[in-house]
């Protein structure tokens, strides 16, 4: 494999990896010292100029206020109803393709983890599949294991129908800086996967 593409494929695998544990809550509670590494890293080839000051938001908002992140992600994503004019976000494909939770797209997902030889410990998390954090998971597996037909397969059949929607969503956020930033950044991201897939 030619270095260049090595070396976009492992920044790729990081992209995934944070997200995952940024979306997944059982992640989030341990992964702190992880996320540090992560976002150092991350930080120093930002994928726009205007990133940079995102990720060192992230990254500090990361090292000196993670009880913080921890209570934005439960306010974000797990709590039923806010006070502060914010509506719950909903992660799941099912939700940005057919208004509810575990519908015709947990299947479509499961289907695809099925025929890729995955299997998710349901001891690890609650999640449907079909939720972003373990779908950035799946990609992660697909890009280690060099499956770029399958990978593709996933980006436009999962990752594509709800990836807008839901970037909107976190950067319409009010008062919700670290998840903000989290919208801000997976833009960025997908704008490069987009490429990389062929819908630029």
């Amino acid at each position: 494999m030619d270095e260049q593409i090595f070396q976009i494929n492992q920044a790729r695998i990081l992209y995934y990896d944070c997200f995952t544990s940024l979306f997944v809550y059982e992640l989030l509670l341990e992964r702190q010292e992880l996320l540090k590494t992560q976002f150092s890293l991350l930080e120093q080839y930002p994928l726009r100029d205007e990133d940079l000051r995102v990720l060192q938001d992230l990254k500090a908002m990361i090292w000196e206020e993670y009880e913080g992140v921890i209570t934005e992600y439960m306010k974000v994503f797990s709590l039923p109803f806010s006070l502060d004019g914010n509506q719950p976000i909903e992660p799941y494909l099912s939700h940005y393709q057919e208004g509810c939770v575990g519908g015709k797209s947990l299947v479509q997902v499961r289907d695809l983890l099925k025929d890729s030889s995955v299997y998710l410990n349901k001891e690890f998390t609650k999640e449907n599949e079909d939720h972003f954090g373990l779908l950035c998971m799946f990609m992660k597996h697909l890009l280690q294991q060099n499956d770029e037909e399958k990978s593709k397969e996933v980006y436009l059949q999962c990752i594509v129908p709800m990836k807008e929607r839901l970037i909107t969503d976190l950067r319409g956020l009010k008062d919700r800086k670290f998840y903000q930033g989290v919208g801000s950044l997976m833009e960025s991201f997908f704008i490069l996967e987009d490429g990389i897939y062929g819908l630029i």
